[in-house]
Order: structure tokens, then C-alpha cells, then sequence
């Protein structure tokens, strides 16, 4: 995605902020995203096999749970699967 895009997409976001609770709630949403993303792509990498995807043994990933992520900006609970 280039800069262009991210501006675009940003603005579109700031529509919807109102006040500082809508601000404080986007900038948590941000790095959740971006944690349970990676995370899934590092799982699907190690294991071979995409979410609901079945690998040579017959096994199915297609449980979650949910972990704290502590960053600089404070403790983030994120879905993982």
C-alpha cells in the first residue's frame, strides 16, 4: 500500500473519530489488527496449512484464543486462531 493509499484510507477512518474515546478506541484497533494478522501469517507459515485448511494428517486448524500483547501504548487483548 502506498502513501497515497494510506492517506485515503486514514482520512475515511478520521469520519468516523468524534471524540477522544473514538480516538483512544482507533489508535488500540490499529495495532490489534496488525498483531493478529501477523500472527496468523507466522502460524500458517510454520505449520504449512491456512486456517480451516486440513494438512496430511487430517488435522484442522480452526480453534482461537485470546492473548494479552503488551506495547508501548498498553496491554492490547487480541484474537488469535
Amino acid at each position: 500500500m502506498n502513501k497515497k493509499e494510506l492517506r485515503a484510507l486514514v482520512n475515511k477512518a478520521n469520519e468516523g473519530i468524534t471524540s477522544e474515546d473514538d480516538m483512544a478506541e482507533a489508535m488500540k484497533f490499529i495495532p490489534k489488527s496488525f498483531y493478529e494478522k501477523a500472527l496468523d501469517a507466522e502460524l500458517d507459515e510454520h505449520l504449512g496449512y491456512t486456517k480451516h485448511e486440513t494438512n496430511n494428517s487430517g488435522n484442522a486448524r480452526n480453534g482461537h484464543s485470546s492473548k494479552t500483547v503488551y506495547s508501548d501504548s498498553g496491554a492490547l487483548e487480541i484474537q488469535t486462531s
